[in-house]
């Protein structure tokens, strides 16, 4: 087993014991981390060069989405994130 691949099998057990859940964890060709509270899927960037550590944050921080964003998180968030975009940008100007 090659070092890749065992840094990608590490990490997505990981993010399955964190989130005490069998998440799908999927390393892909994408800008920045994220997941998907529907199909409960984990997405991690596949950065040439990327630390350990840097991985680590990625999946700790999506983790706290598959534990914590309700389905319905940001449907529910819509005039709430609205209006916290208006005064951020009323506050910048």
């Amino acid at each position: 087993m090659n070092e890749v691949v065992k840094i990608k099998e590490v990490k997505s057990l990981l993010a399955k014991l964190l989130a005490t859940e069998n998440l799908t964890v999927e390393f892909a060709d994408v800008e920045t981390a994220s997941f998907n509270v529907k199909d409960r899927t984990l997405y991690i960037p596949t950065f040439k060069d990327i630390d350990e550590e840097v991985l680590d944050l990625f999946v700790g921080h999506e983790v706290s989405h598959a534990l914590f964003t309700p389905l319905d998180g940001i449907e529910a968030m819509g005039d709430k994130l609205f209006l916290i975009y208006e005064c951020s940008r009323r506050c910048a100007n």
